[in-house]
């Protein structure tokens, strides 16, 4: 039985109170954030970090001293694994905070599964690109249509559908070859 995984990316949040300012750096020094060149954006980040940090701080301590995102977003983990079945793990992944998508590689590669799998005799073998990463973005757009996916909302669930689209639009799928249509049981994948 192939192993598949699943990475579940999300904005992340300070764990306590003193993960609040380096927190809000990593937020502001995000080029899709605030998109300066260095060192004019580190400048900007750390400015507001420093200067918006204690006000930030009483907030998280209101809900209880932390944000509890990366909370929410284990348990949908945890959900979202059960409904899987047993061939999947999912994965929690953080842009701003712990855990940082470097130590979520480290955990899937220990857990060593089949490469953007979605079926065992389909053509789905290629990588996930988040759209708001300008160099991702670049990469992506410079694809031959036929070899991009992209995962939508669809009313209240996700749908992945062949070609770029730009409505409703969470990622993108490369894949290293064309999906044949008879690959397909329908035109789109419902998730």
């Amino acid at each position: 039985m192939k192993k598949l995984a699943v990475v579940l990316f999300n904005l992340g949040g300070p764990l306590k109170i003193q993960d609040v300012k380096p927190f809000l750096f990593n937020l502001f020094y995000d080029r899709a954030i605030i998109n300066l060149p260095n060192p004019f954006r580190w400048f900007l980040a750390w400015f507001i970090s420093t200067i918006r940090h204690k006000k930030s701080q009483k907030i998280y301590q209101i809900l209880g001293g932390g944000s509890p995102l990366l909370k929410f977003t284990k348990d949908q983990a945890e959900a979202l694994e059960n409904a899987l079945g047993r061939r999947f793990k999912v994965f929690v992944c953080m842009r701003y905070w712990h855990p940082f998508s470097d130590e979520v590689i480290k955990r899937v590669e220990k857990y060593n599964p089949v490469k953007n799998e979605f079926e065992e005799t389909g053509s789905f073998d290629g990588c996930t690109f988040d759209y708001t990463e300008e160099d991702q973005w670049e990469f992506v757009k410079k694809q031959n249509p036929e070899n991009v996916w992209t995962m939508v909302w669809a009313e209240d669930s996700y749908a992945i559908i062949p070609g770029f689209h730009w409505v409703n639009r969470d990622s993108y799928f490369v894949t290293e070859k064309p999906v044949e249509k008879e690959d397909l049981s329908s035109e789109f994948i419902v998730i």
